[in-house]
């Protein structure tokens, strides 16, 4: 019985070993380096065997490690990521990572974790806030969703948007408000919805994998506004767009929602390579 007892703790103390010698998913080869573009702009995501990055804010490289996809634009108590100093939202830098293989979008996530904890020195938390709340869910009995939503890979990586992008983003005027996405999950869809409404949207719609969407509002109330042309136009509000461009709608939640935030403790500037 001893014997027995003694080899069942022995296997258990490796298997606690092994797991604390797991190391952490990381790159074979990362370049971190000050941008010195000078425009307007930043793209950067996964690659079949790496990540690239080019004109980005740490703000913006913290979204995509952690899945928060848009954390770079809103003040603090409209966001999903809070703290941070301020070169943190205006300092921008060009990334090149290779993995030792192929890896996932997951996977080169969780190697740009690892870069950001080596490199910029990253410690974050998650915390839970409460605020007023919506359900995002389908409009119609049938499932149908609308012309501006549209299903993707969920491997995909720099689709294009669909063909109204370019339309609804040639806009005149600037203070409308046009959204669009590629690649985004269901939930990073309704945390854009929430920073029109600020208020927390759950996401309730059941989709699931990747879309590529785009939405163009006049904000929390329809309004006319004047085109290109000199006519005036009526544009719809966050909650009729949602309906007639994505196919889904907007219910008021009488209870607060919790969510999740990212909280950054400390971080520091990158040395050069």
């Amino acid at each position: 019985m001893r014997t027995v007892t003694l080899i069942v703790v022995l296997v258990a103390l490796a298997s606690e070993f092994a797991g604390a010698q797991q190391p952490k998913a990381a790159f074979e080869v990362a370049s971190v380096k000050r941008s010195e573009s000078g425009v307007q702009g930043s793209r950067g995501g996964a690659t079949p065997t790496g990540f690239s990055a080019t004109n980005i804010t740490l703000r913006q490289l913290i979204g995509i490690a952690y899945g928060l996809e848009t954390p770079d634009v809103m003040s603090p108590e409209r966001s999903r990521l809070l703290g941070g100093p301020g070169w943190a939202q205006t300092q921008r830098f060009d990334v090149t990572a290779r993995a030792a293989t192929e890896a996932s979008r997951a996977q080169v996530n969780a190697m740009l974790r690892t870069l950001l904890e080596d490199r910029f020195k990253l410690v974050v938390t998650t915390e839970q806030r409460q605020r007023d709340a919506y359900v995002l869910r389908l409009a119609r009995a049938d499932g149908r969703l609308g012309p501006d939503l549209r299903k993707t890979a969920d491997d995909c990586d720099g689709t294009p948007l669909n063909d109204r992008a370019a339309e609804l983003n040639k806009l005149p005027d600037a203070t409308l408000r046009t959204a669009g996405a590629t690649c985004a999950t269901p939930d990073s869809l309704a945390f854009q919805i929430d920073l029109t409404l600020n208020a927390a949207v759950v996401n309730e719609t059941g989709l699931t994998g990747r879309w590529n969407y785009v939405i163009s509002s006049n904000g929390l109330e329809s309004g006319m506004r004047r085109t290109s042309d000199g006519t005036m136009r009526e544009y719809p509000s966050i909650f009729k767009a949602v309906e007639e461009q994505l196919g889904l709608k907007l219910e008021r939640r009488p209870e607060p929602a919790p969510f999740d935030v990212l909280v950054i403790k400390s971080v520091e500037l990158p040395s050069e390579n």
